[in-house]
């Protein structure tokens, strides 16, 4: 089943050079072709993290995703490389899996629309929202997720937009746009602070340590409101 996927793998390696001959980046394939797409989809998050506006990297978390049997959020990724690019070497592919894997969708291929860095609708009546803050507020997030029946995961410990604390940082590699949530522990090791952007939105966060997905939102960060 693996060989299937490799003509798709070659054709988004060399839409993006720089990344492709990254050793992360060498990393995360091999545990995707050995079909270890958990700890796949993990090392792909943390190239994600430190370069989320590349398409390529939103594709093999797509895959992942897809192969885990999250197909919802597959779609998400799906869906966001649709709107966001116009690169034809992974828009293509992408456009075809989100195809097969969209019910109800007749065979036929997402139409690609424009897209804003701060817009957070839904790709569907029936997916979660994307993970992007609209005007930078938590609040404004929220409400319009709510019209279209959704809200905040209220898993224990789920890092989603009803946590209180999202600010901007200037952090090295990541765009002034994106937002994050800083944690400070204290324990018997003594005090540790770290902080997490809205990629992580949908993940456990467990004593200021990204421990996966929540098993509640399916790593998405939303739940349905009704």
């Amino acid at each position: 089943m693996k060989s299937a996927w490799i003509a798709p793998l070659l054709i988004i390696a060399t839409a993006a050079t720089a990344i492709a001959a990254n050793p992360e980046w060498d990393q995360a394939t091999r545990l995707y072709n050995f079909g270890d797409y958990k700890g796949a989809l993990t090392a792909f998050r943390k190239i994600a993290d430190k370069t989320p506006s590349e398409p390529t990297v939103h594709y093999m978390l797509a895959q992942c995703y897809k192969n885990s049997g999250n197909t919802k959020q597959a779609i998400v990724e799906l869906e966001w490389i649709s709107r966001s690019t116009s690169d034809k070497r992974v828009k293509g592919p992408a456009d075809a899996l989100l195809a097969q894997l969209r019910p109800s969708s007749g065979g036929g291929a997402t139409t690609a629309g424009a897209h804003s860095s701060t817009s957070a609708s839904a790709p569907g009546a029936d997916f979660p929202p994307l993970k992007n803050f609209i005007g930078d507020s938590a609040a404004q997030t929220v409400g319009a997720a709510a019209k279209k029946g959704w809200a905040p995961c209220r898993g224990s410990d789920c890092l989603n937009f009803g946590t209180s604390g999202w600010h901007h940082e200037e952090v090295a590699g990541h765009p002034p746009t994106d937002m994050w949530m800083s944690w400070k522990v204290e324990n018997d090791e003594g005090t540790r602070t770290g902080s997490y952007s809205q990629a992580h939105i949908g993940e456990l966060i467990k004593e200021g340590k990204d421990v996966g997905p929540c098993p509640v939102c399916k790593g998405s960060g939303w739940v349905r409101s009704k």
